[in-house]
């Protein structure tokens, strides 16, 4: 018992941060992003250990050999979904963008059942709430499905809806699992507010089909936005030499310290 206590009071202190911050997650939601989207973000990116939730098939992404990359799946399960119409047709399409085992369903729409379904065919962590600067959250393990389950605390899209100053929406300073979440869209055109963010949507059937010539003029160069914050937040937890972890790592080291 003394040997359980002690890895699970350091798995706690090293990847959910409740001694000090040692330990930050980044991930993505791909959701449609171009190619040359894509392409700025790996460039942002650059060792930084990212988790990726795939939606659809990108060359740049099929093609990465990357050791330091962690590639999962974004189902979208609602009706108007390009993914499918049911929860099979919507698995057999994502399986094929990203590794099963690392999940976030797209606007977090899900059951638990979906979760179970999932669960069964092979997916081992998922990261479907979000608890903006909640403290405390540890990844939480659900025997019955074999799933581990870790919220989030920060995500550049609630941020814009919730119309928070960007650059004071996440505290670092509270305990618990530390995981961040970006839209290559809001990083590339530093989206400065929700109503910038959905004006460029509108432009396209999706931000999919939307091209380089014209997402630049669309790029805030004025107000401090998404992209800025991540430039700001990046260099901050360099300085500190806060570790870059991602959802492999996370899923290995809790199944590891949960025995």
């Amino acid at each position: 018992m003394k040997k359980q206590n002690q890895i699970n009071k350091q798995f706690l202190n090293s990847f959910c941060n409740y001694n000090k911050l040692n330990n930050i997650i980044l991930s993505f939601d791909i959701d449609w992003a171009p190619e040359f989207m894509i392409e700025d973000l790996l460039n942002l990116t650059s060792k930084l250990n990212p988790t990726f939730f795939n939606t659809h098939k990108s060359k740049i992404l099929q093609n990465l050999n990357e050791k330091n990359i962690t590639q999962g799946i974004h189902p979208n399960l609602q009706n108007n979904s390009s993914h499918g119409h049911t929860i099979n047709n919507i698995y057999k399409t994502v399986k094929n963008f990203g590794n099963k085992k690392y999940l976030r369903f797209h606007v977090l729409g899900h059951s638990y059942p979906d979760l179970k379904f999932f669960a069964k065919r092979g997916t081992e962590i998922d990261s479907s709430i979000i608890l903006i600067n909640q403290p405390y959250i540890t990844p939480n393990y659900h025997p019955d499905i074999d799933l581990v389950k870790v919220p989030y605390v920060w995500e550049d899209g609630m941020i814009l809806n919730f119309k928070f100053n960007i650059k004071n929406s996440l505290n670092l300073n509270l305990p618990g699992l530390k995981i961040l979440d970006f839209h290559p869209l809001d990083l590339y055109l530093n989206t400065p507010s929700i109503e910038k963010r959905n004006n460029f949507k509108k432009k396209f059937k999706s931000v999919l089909f939307s091209t380089k010539k014209e997402s630049e003029k669309y790029i805030n160069k004025k107000k401090y936005g998404i992209r800025d914050f991540f430039i700001e937040t990046i260099s901050y937890l360099k300085r500190k030499r806060i570790n870059f972890s991602n959802f492999k790592e996370l899923n290995y080291e809790f199944r590891e310290n949960k025995k």
